[in-house]
């Protein structure tokens, strides 16, 4: 037995030497195909099949056996290929190369490392070293060498007592890094070719698709697709800046600089210098961008002295790239600040928050550099959250300083970087474990302190000037105070837009009576900017406290309004809050009660608008307060009645307006069920078509009504035939008007 038992080893034994060496094989000749590819004229291998052998090359690096230096050398070396495909999938496999044998050698791959300081690879975090909102501060001007404490990527903080680990690159990932970057000529191709691929974009590429030129084959995509899922970032909810900027080569660089350590910081430095002040060439600036990123993510992992020295070396470079960058590259230097600061601890990246932070954009400054210096300034504090303060308080100086600029781009990126602030300054409630409370958002309106000490008082003083304004449309005065109520409006309405609603829920009341006010302005523009900033203010209320201040100010409003144009639009408020808090009955009773009291107001449109805001809240009413609107119902006038001699001409407008007033209540609750048939439908429509002989305000709306009517039951009108009467069938005919193919 145990002769046999030795004998069934021995076989497993050289079963599992046959398979090591066929793998090895394998792979041997996946390289040389690789190989012969890539040598100029293909070798006699389609580029196909070097791509695809890449392709399985990539699949045979596994976590349960080592990485081969040969292999990791052999896709360093496709970085500078001729052959694009083969070029991008190199860039997406070669991190996984490097994480994969961190892993394999028992190293985590999402492990955070602690800022440079050796000692505390080996030491535990306590509580005292998390970061909350209380307690964190970092001055720009200060300096950090550690620990620091990265957040993870379950959430907010790192988990008291979790060991920080860095992560360096394996022996052999290490080896050919360094074997390959000390080539001549090797570094500069490759970031040539990275601008090239930049180039090579719209409709260059769909030239190249039309001519059948070299695409990518389904595998080899299958491999980069597998690639990008291993990446999920923790970042912002915000959509990306720019679609140009490309992660795997920041990944790339990353990788390649982690392993050789700060001995590739000067030839990295000598190609990147002249790329990133060629501002003119939007595909270098790119390219820089990527570099750039990928340079500082890997100078987090290295010694906290290694690191400075980089930092020291790096920052000219930013700096510079950063204040000169065109319109078109703004963009992607964005993305880049948003990469590197992703769940970072920002005292890592205090020396760029500073170089953000002052950046040209002054009064004096062009429209152009004071966008991009409240574009980057918002892209890193998008990031860095509640953990940038010392950068939200320069935001929002900036902000603040550029809310009435000249340009409107300029208004618009200051209100955008004032929710960033509110965003990153909102107080919220935490538990005893510092961990936020859930809902406790949704319980308050506290306004960020950033903005609570001006902007309230501001919002007074312009709704101040602008309604007592005596200047001339088009005066410097005029326009001054138009672009500086824009700029405000504009943080309400991306507060919306970016989902944080919350974060100026607790000014919504006092910007209310100014947003209404513009909607009279005589520039249009304008005050559709203030119909857009109404519109979303009233669509994403969350708070019921403040969706009741939102109606109070809309009732005061109404009832005390000069201008009709100022009361439609704070009906258009009502029906938002109501329909946003449509479940707590107290205020849709309110809104509706509102509602119903401006169908009797003077002017034609109010009541028009007040009628359809109504119709649309019926539906969350009970069926008694839809009979009690039908039954207001006119009685039909007598034919030949005489108008009484006596009645001056305000007293029969204010008849009229009355009468018009229970028509629109009928027509009302007719709208309010556009598709189906209550019992009460057939006695409302006949209410209003027996009302012939009528003023033509109201005859206009009786027919607009029983047309509409007849429109949106088209569906079941074979139904109404079959119930209604042929009396109230002939009414509807009568009074629905002319019927045509295209109504």
């Amino acid at each position: 037995v145990q002769a046999e038992f030795a004998a069934g080893e021995q076989r497993l034994a050289q079963r599992a030497q046959r398979a090591q060496e066929t793998q090895r094989g394998l792979m041997s000749k996946l390289r040389e195909t690789m190989r012969e590819g890539m040598s100029e004229g293909g070798g006699g291998v389609h580029w196909r099949f070097a791509v695809l052998a890449a392709a399985a090359l990539s699949l045979q690096v596994r976590r349960d056996s080592s990485l081969e230096k040969a292999t990791a050398k052999q896709f360093m070396l496709g970085l500078n290929s001729d052959l694009l495909p083969l070029r991008q999938l190199c860039r997406a496999v070669l991190p996984l190369l490097k994480l994969s044998e961190s892993v394999a050698s028992g190293r985590g791959d999402m492990d955070v490392d602690g800022g440079g300081d050796t000692e505390m690879g080996d030491t535990e975090m306590g509580e005292s070293a998390l970061l909350t909102p209380e307690t964190f501060d970092a001055p720009l001007d200060g300096t950090h060498t550690g620990p620091c404490v990265d957040p993870t990527w379950a959430g907010w903080n790192r988990p008291a007592g979790a060991a920080a680990r860095p992560r360096p690159a394996g022996a052999e990932f290490a080896a050919a890094a360094s074997e390959v970057m000390a080539q001549e000529g090797w570094l500069k191709g490759v970031l040539e070719k990275v601008a090239q691929d930049h180039r090579l974009s719209g409709d260059e590429r769909a030239e190249m698709s039309r001519t059948a030129a070299a695409g990518m084959p389904l595998a080899s995509a299958a491999v980069q697709s597998a690639c990008s899922r291993r990446w999920e970032w923790p970042r912002t909810s915000a959509a990306p800046l720019a679609d140009s900027f490309s992660k795997d080569t920041m990944l790339v660089v990353e990788a390649l600089l982690g392993a050789v350590g700060s001995a590739g910081v000067g030839p990295v430095l000598e190609q990147l210098t002249p790329m990133a002040e060629n501002s003119s060439d939007r595909e270098q600036q790119c390219a820089a961008a990527e570099v750039v990123a990928g340079l500082v993510r890997a100078g987090m992992e290295w010694p906290a002295e290694e690191a400075a020295g980089l930092w020291g070396k790096l920052g000219g470079v930013v700096e510079k790239a950063l204040g000169s960058a065109p319109p078109d590259s703004v963009g992607v230097w964005a993305e880049a600040l948003r990469f590197v600061a992703s769940n970072r601890d920002p005292r890592r990246l205090l020396w760029i928050s500073k170089l953000v932070a002052v950046l040209e954009a002054g009064p004096d400054a062009t429209s152009s550099a004071q966008v991009r210096a409240l574009k980057l300034q918002q892209a890193l504090l998008m990031e860095q959250s509640w953990k940038g303060l010392p950068l939200a308080r320069a935001v929002c100086a900036a902000s603040k300083a550029m809310l009435g600029g000249g340009s409107k781009s300029v208004r618009e990126e200051a209100g955008r970087g004032l929710v960033l602030v509110a965003r990153a300054t909102m107080l919220v409630e935490r538990d005893a474990a510092g961990l936020p409370v859930p809902g406790s958002l949704a319980k308050g309106i506290t306004v960020s302190p950033l903005l609570a000490d001006w902007l309230p008082g501001l919002l007074a003083e312009l709704t101040q000037k602008y309604t007592t304004s005596t200047a001339e449309a088009k005066s410097a005065e005029a326009v001054a105070l138009r672009n500086h109520i824009e700029g405000v409006l504009y943080f309400f309405i991306h507060s919306s837009r970016l989902g944080q609603s919350s974060s100026c829920a607790g000014l919504l009341q006092s910007a209310l009576p100014l947003m209404l006010a513009v909607q009279e302005d005589s520039d249009r523009e304008f005050a559709q900017v203030g119909k857009v900033a109404l519109e979303l203010a009233g669509t994403t209320l969350q708070q019921v406290s403040v969706a009741e201040s939102v109606l109070c100010a809309a009732e005061a409003v109404v009832g005390a309004a000069g201008s009709w144009r100022v009361r439609a639009a704070g009906l258009q408020v009502v029906r938002e809050a109501a329909h946003a808090m449509v479940v707590h009955g107290a205020l849709r009773d309110r809104g509706v009660r509102l509602l119903d009291k401006s169908m009797g107001d003077a002017q034609l449109e109010v009541r028009a608008d007040a009628a359809s805001c109504l119709a649309g809240l019926l539906r969350a009413m009970p069926e008694s307060h839809v009979q009690e609107l039908i039954a207001r119902a006119p009685k039909p006038k007598r034919r030949g009645a005489k108008a009484k001699a006596e009645q001056s001409a305000e007293d029969k407008a204010a008849a009229l307006v009355r009468r018009h007033a229970k028509v629109l209540a009928v027509a009302a609750a007719v709208m309010s069920a556009p598709t189906g048939l209550a019992e009460w439908m057939p006695a409302a429509v006949e209410a209003l078509c027996v009302l012939d002989s009528e003023d033509p305000v109201v005859r206009t709306t009786i027919t607009k009504t029983v047309g509409d009517f007849r429109k949106s039951h088209q569906d079941v009108w074979e139904e109404v035939r079959m119930t209604w009467s042929e009396e109230q069938l002939r009414l509807v005919s009568e009074c629905s008007g002319t019927q045509s193919y295209y109504s």
